[in-house]
């Protein structure tokens, strides 16, 4: 366990820089994960009991408590360069998607994994049900004839825009596929930390995955902080959100060809497969 002093000086830059308060089980949380382990109460409270001498922060009461810090500062500007607009992050996420994501789903040898932009795609028929990438894996049945198709949603948010709002946009995308992501840029933690929590908590309420990514040239900084819960969507909900945002011109009838076509790019063969379809063989 890190010593008072930094676990005070870890503390400070957790809490929000614009003075506003923060639950003492919020700020208890953040801070063991700031250090990759648990923090007791008794050692928190005595690292707010130094902070208070110093006079850094102040305590509020109330049900649960709060602290806040005792001097708000302005915080720290991010720099043009590391401001994102999301559809100059969209570049980034596709690479991330395309080549790292797959890894983590521990999918057999026979699978594929395909990623299509979907953020123009289709008609917008109510609020928060056009995502900007869905992830198609397609998993080949070894004795029972078929196949299984699981369908990721991934909802990309500027540093400014993750908050509960694009959770329920993430979670809204789910009624047509299995898994929901919220994907969010944040170059600082430390300027987001009340917000973060507090998406935090909404994801896991609501199922919906959540990945954190501080440098869109870096894909080692892609995080994930939280694991979707898996939508039992029905199969036809599934395919009306293929063919709805256009991702696929015809039915799958036989992905399995994909498997036995010989092709070093990885592309399907067949007119089985549609126009565009593109899977990736691990």
């Amino acid at each position: 366990m890190p010593s008072l002093q930094v676990l005070a000086d870890r503390l400070m830059t957790i809490l929000p820089p614009d003075g506003s308060q923060m639950l003492h089980d919020d700020a208890r949380t953040l801070l063991g994960r700031a250090i990759e382990a648990p923090v007791e109460g008794e050692t928190y409270f005595s690292v707010l009991a130094k902070l208070e001498v110093d006079g850094e922060i102040k305590r509020a009461r109330g049900p649960g408590g709060a602290v806040r810090l005792a001097k708000p500062r302005a915080p720290t500007p991010v720099t043009p360069e590391r401001r994102h607009h999301e559809h100059r992050l969209m570049p980034s996420l596709q690479r991330y998607l395309e080549s790292r994501f797959w890894r983590r789903l521990e999918l057999p040898d026979e699978a594929y994994w395909t990623v299509i932009d979907t953020s123009t795609g289709g008609a917008q028929d109510g609020q928060w049900r056009r995502c900007d990438f869905t992830g198609i894996a397609i998993l080949p049945r070894v004795v029972i004839a078929g196949t299984d198709l699981d369908l990721y949603t991934f909802e990309l948010k500027a540093t400014d825009s993750g908050n509960v709002a694009a959770v329920d946009e993430a979670e809204a995308q789910t009624r047509g596929s299995n898994y929901g992501y919220l994907v969010w840029h944040v170059p600082d933690r430390s300027l987001v930390a009340a917000r973060l929590n507090t998406v935090e908590r909404e994801c896991q309420r609501k199922g919906v995955g959540l990945i954190l990514f501080s440098d869109p040239q870096d894909l080692d900084s892609f995080d994930h902080r939280m694991t979707p819960k898996r939508q039992a969507t029905d199969a036809r909900s599934v395919d009306h959100f293929l063919v709805k945002w256009r991702c696929l011109s015809t039915a799958i009838t036989k992905p399995t060809s994909c498997a036995m076509a010989a092709n070093p790019s990885g592309a399907c063969a067949g007119d089985s497969m549609a126009i565009g379809w593109e899977c990736r063989a691990f």
